[in-house]
């Protein structure tokens, strides 16, 4: 009987693991806001450039493939190329904020 108790216990605590683990991160407002004024424009529903989606990007940075996209968005916004040239550009100031909350983010999870 302890045994099973046991076992159950153990399962128990792998199930909460698991959720917590696959919890969706919210996003800061500032967050939001950068991407709604840089981002949402060329990447979301309407619009899907280089064939990506921020709009609807999950925030389960626990999930590998995930993670991976939130890389190459901090990749890219770190190098200058999102947004293009073209386009209206952040401040230094914001893209540190977001670059920061992704990897922060990402390290936590």
């Amino acid at each position: 009987m302890i045994l099973f108790r046991t076992i159950i216990f153990a399962l128990f605590l792998c199930i909460i693991a698991q959720f917590s683990a696959s919890a969706e991160v919210k996003l800061p407002t500032e967050v939001k806001s950068f991407f709604e004024t840089y981002c949402y424009r060329c990447h979301d529903a309407k619009k899907q450039k280089g064939k990506f989606r921020l709009d609807n990007l999950a925030r389960d940075f626990g999930d590998e493939f995930v993670a991976e996209h939130w890389a190459e968005v901090l990749l890219r916004i770190n190098a200058g190329e999102m947004p293009p040239e073209d386009e209206k550009q952040p401040s230094s100031e914001d893209v540190g904020k977001v670059a920061e909350w992704i990897s922060t983010t990402s390290t936590k999870a």
